[in-house]
């Protein structure tokens, strides 16, 4: 929805004003001075009235409101249930909560800030000067068969000026109508949709599928395991256009961005017909969103903590034609809405190489069940054997975190070895980063000289494999794909 600036509704008589202008006036006139140029007219003010309503109606009264805006843009509301506006052809199309019990109040009332002129033959020569020539034109019909139509013009002529001009049919009279009135009053047929935000939860994402023109699949990334895994944010892998290990610090703030998606403002039902003019039929990029099943939890501001349960669901937003340079059509589920194309610029020209990890080593240390090395040396088989700690009392012993405590033995080939000096070299690999970019389809044709396998605890598998490159790199296989290049003696092992 587009930002509508709440005012707080404001009566400041300028009767001062008005009397000094009143003052003026009457001076030019015995001067004998008619007209004046339009530079230095005084306006016909007189404040014999401040503040005041036209109308004493309940808002229940309102039966229908008809808004001509001064663009040509025209529609109709109806109240046909209390305290609900819909549009007169659609009654799904319901009038958001932040504007339609204003314009109820509004409808009702009639409220005006001042009377500026009695007499309309004061004023009428100055309906350009004020707008009226063209004015925003609201008509309110009530369920007792009665009706008023205003006419708003612009704005008061002083800068600081917070109300409008306003003509009533059927009333000689000049009013100055509060600008937080009108500025509720005209809005564009789409500004009045109660927009519902998608609703995207970064932590229950599991699977982000980007499309391009004609079904071209540009980049999908898939979480492997669950959302709930401890370290779920370090598991993603990109699946197209290549299948690799994802970076986790890249792929967090991707799903921050996608979770802050908004929607603007509504525009149409997504019939065929529109789906052709908002160029929605053949789409530029589509983004699709799967999310597991979960449960989020909220604090609220008393401090009490609630959970919902969240359903396994499917988003899918289109993106169709431009309307202007920061503001393109989309579609979700079934309606056509604007939105701002920054915000889906971050999506449609991401260079998704960023989102691929630079780190050959994908496992972490405490998911490792086994490693297999395989190079000029021969085979080393290092396995961890993980025993839950057990205090004297028989319990079990945890950390600060209420985690429990793990001691775990490494063995190579079936002997055992220090897990303290394994972790150590260890380390040492896990930061290995690699060298640069292999040229676009690179294809390994040396033999491979070094391959370490690692097996999970969860029973994943995975390989990276070294194969000569040039006379100073060597190509990086992470899971059968070659994508980067490392420097020769870069991942030197020396595990005890």
């Amino acid at each position: 929805m587009e930002p509508v600036s709440k005012k707080k509704r404001r009566r400041t008589p300028r009767r001062l004003l008005w009397l000094l202008a009143l003052v003026v006036l009457l001076a030019l006139t015995l001067s004998g001075v008619l007209l004046l140029q339009r530079q230095e007219e005084s306006v016909p003010y007189t404040a014999t009235v401040t503040g005041g309503q036209l109308m004493d109606k309940e808002t229940g009264e309102v039966a229908s409101m008809t808004i001509t805006r001064r663009d040509g843009e025209a529609y109709t509301l109806l109240q046909r249930t209390e305290g609900v506006l819909t549009l007169e052809e659609d009654e799904t199309f319901v009038v958001s909560d932040l504007h339609a019990p204003f314009m109820l109040t509004a409808g009702s009332t009639v409220p005006y800030q001042d009377i500026l002129a009695e007499d309309k033959e004061a004023y009428a020569q100055y309906y350009p000067e004020f707008g009226l020539d063209e004015p925003l034109t609201v008509e309110v019909a009530y369920t007792d068969g009665s009706s008023i139509c205003l006419y708003i013009g612009s704005q008061g002529p002083l800068e600081e000026d917070s109300w409008y001009y306003m003509t009533v049919e059927g009333d000689s009279r000049l009013f100055a109508m509060d600008q937080s009135i009108v500025d509720e009053l005209d809005l564009s047929r789409a500004r009045l949709y109660g927009v519902v935000q998608p609703t995207i939860h970064q932590a229950r994402l599991d699977a982000i599928t980007f499309t391009g023109e004609d079904g071209e699949l540009l980049a999908q990334w898939i979480l492997e395991g669950e959302i709930t895994d401890a370290n779920a944010a370090g598991h993603w892998r990109m699946t197209a256009p290549w299948n690799y290990p994802a970076d986790e610090e890249a792929m967090t703030t991707l799903r921050q961005n996608l979770a802050n998606l908004r929607l603007g403002a509504y525009v149409e039902e997504a019939t065929p017909e529109n789906m052709a003019t908002y160029g929605l039929d053949h789409p530029r990029f589509v983004l699709t969103l799967h999310m597991a099943a979960g449960t989020t939890g909220t604090v609220d501001e008393a401090g009490v903590y609630t959970t919902t349960d969240w359903p396994e669901s499917t988003f899918v937003m289109t993106v169709g034609g431009e309307k202007s340079d920061v503001v393109d059509y989309v579609l979700v589920d079934g309606s056509v809405y604007l939105s701002s194309h920054f915000s889906l610029s971050v999506f449609m020209d991401m260079d998704v190489k960023n989102t691929v990890s630079r780190y050959p080593i994908m496992v972490t240390l405490d998911e490792l069940a086994s490693m297999t090395v395989e190079d000029a040396n021969g085979t080393a088989v290092y396995q961890f054997i993980r025993t839950e700690r057990v205090a004297a009392n028989n319990e079990l012993v945890t950390d600060e975190n209420g985690e429990v405590v793990w001691d775990v033995t490494c063995e190579k080939n079936g002997e055992e070895i220090s897990y303290t000096a394994f972790s150590a070299s260890w380390e040492q690999l896990w930061n290995v980063r690699v060298s640069g970019w292999l040229p676009d389809g690179f294809t390994v044709t040396e033999p491979v000289h070094t391959t370490l396998t690692f097996v999970t605890q969860s029973g994943q598998t995975h390989t990276l494999a070294l194969a000569p490159y040039d006379a100073l790199h060597d190509s990086v296989i992470v899971d059968g794909t070659a994508l980067f290049y490392l420097i020769s003696g870069g991942l030197a092992l020396a595990f005890p």
